[in-house]
């Protein structure tokens, strides 16, 4: 992996729809592998999610960006789970050939902020560089401390 890309729900959708990237042809771009954050709650219209299942090349992850998890309006709101994090270095070590990781949440700002920096890490990204490509980051802290404890084992 040579290059991390966090982008908001927009940007990313605007993106798949200028490339034509779809779920039945996303498969057919090797060189680029994609972690889309959604919120569990908002699955329908605008935050609905682009691919509707995982590929060798697309991770799918239902979380919000949350600390802890507590009920508001009758919906449980949730943070990543260590589950999602397994799944996420897993899915690190499936597509490390890949060129380039695009990760996306709703503002492209905390959740997909802690993922890529933590893919930053992971994948000895010139981290001068993942910043000055991601000025508007602010990680969640709650998905750093999880992938960063879920990695040290290996390390």
């Amino acid at each position: 992996m040579k290059q991390v890309y966090i982008l908001s729900k927009r940007r990313f959708d605007d993106l798949m729809k200028g490339k034509l990237i779809f779920d039945a042809n996303v498969e057919e771009y090797k060189k680029t592998a994609i972690i889309s954050i959604n919120s569990p709650n908002e699955l329908e219209g605008d935050m609905e999610p682009w691919f509707k299942e995982d590929k060798s090349n697309v991770l799918r992850l239902f979380f919000d960006d949350v600390e802890e998890s507590f009920l508001h309006k009758g919906k449980m709101i949730v943070p990543m789970s260590i589950e999602q994090g397994i799944q996420v270095i897993k899915f690190f070590e499936d597509n490390k050939d890949k060129e380039s990781l695009i990760v996306h949440c709703a503002a492209g700002v905390s959740r997909s902020g802690a993922v890529g920096t933590f893919a930053a890490e992971y994948f000895n990204i010139d981290m001068d560089s993942f910043r000055a490509t991601n000025r508007f980051i602010s990680p969640n802290a709650k998905v750093m401390t999880i992938l960063r404890n879920l990695h040290q084992p290996h390390q």
